[in-house]
């Protein structure tokens, strides 16, 4: 019976709670119940270990092969000659004048280049009247009135654009035009596609400044568009044409 005046009461056990010795069944079938076959030999460890080393050992054999030692490897470095080497590399730094002189040839070709030349003023400027979208030739009547006191020829007229399929310009030459006479041209928009669309026409003259130079633009609106009344070739819009204005003036009113 427990002494009740004590702090720390002993622990009676009844043997009858443990088992009898010895256990069945034993601590080492309890071992490999629990286990299996891990960390034994039948877990095939030592099997991958002796892989590995037979891998180690056939890589050691070939690279001995090769070169038995690391001082034959440095023997054979030794035995590189360093003449031919300096010579390759003197020819190449001899190589690289021819090539630096090339470099300052192209920069001198370069800065001797002269800058493109300003494009040619023009002489009149013409602004075709308006049209729209309709797949209809729409043609404006130009004149050229000579204002100077001697006939002037035109011998040639060149008509240059972009959107040759949208506009396009009619002249007669060779003719003559006498004081007070007109050249009629003829400038013609097809409105195929909308668009702002330009063109020059070079006229060559017998004039002391013998090229005269209309710049023609034209405009494409959208189908339906409203356009002002009047203007030429059934277009909105009213001709625009602005005579010459340089100190070079043939004496030629655009009308």
């Amino acid at each position: 019976m427990a002494d009740s005046n004590l702090l720390i009461q002993p622990l009676e056990l009844d043997p009858a709670d443990f088992p009898p010795l010895p256990l069945q069944p034993g601590f080492l079938q309890l071992v490999m119940d629990e286990l299996g076959d891990q960390a034994t030999p039948a877990d095939g460890f030592d099997d991958v270990v002796g892989e590995v080393i037979g891998i180690i050992a056939a890589l050691d054999a070939a690279l001995s092969a090769l070169n038995p030692t690391l001082e034959d490897t440095f023997a054979e470095a030794d035995t590189i000659d360093a003449q031919p080497v300096s010579a390759t590399v003197d020819g190449f730094t001899a190589a690289l004048v021819p090539v630096s002189a090339a470099v300052d040839d192209l920069g001198v070709l370069l800065s001797g280049a002269a800058a493109p030349a300003p494009p040619v003023p023009c002489d009149v400027d013409v602004t075709l009247p308006d049209t729209t979208l309709d797949f209809a030739q729409h043609t404006t009547r130009v004149t050229l009135t000579n204002l100077g006191p001697t006939p002037l020829t035109v011998s040639a007229a060149v008509f240059t654009t972009t959107d040759p399929d949208v506009l396009f310009a009619a002249v007669l030459t060779p003719q003559t035009i006498s004081p007070q006479g007109t050249l009629p041209i003829l400038f013609s928009v097809v409105s195929t596609r909308e668009g702002l669309f330009s063109g020059k026409l070079a006229l060559t003259t017998d004039a002391p400044t013998p090229e005269v130079l209309l710049c023609i633009t034209a405009r494409v609106l959208p189908a339906g568009t409203p356009l002002p009344t009047g203007g030429g070739g059934g277009g909105g819009g009213v001709l625009v044409c602005r005579p010459l204005q340089r100190a070079t003036d043939r004496g030629l009113l655009c009308e």
